[in-house]
């Protein structure tokens, strides 16, 4: 496996894993959660 592949995955599973933080913590408390903003900001953080 080269090194850009593996960074490739490493990427998805960065953005994977924070899209579930922003799931979850949108779960715990929706009221004061703007999701929208959130995960956009968690998806182009990590591109």
């Amino acid at each position: 496996m080269s090194h850009v592949k593996r960074a490739k995955v490493y990427r998805k599973l960065v953005i994977r894993y924070s899209v579930i933080l922003q799931l979850s913590e949108a779960m715990s408390n929706p009221e004061e959660f703007d999701f929208d903003v959130s995960l956009g900001y968690a998806v182009t953080r990590n591109f």
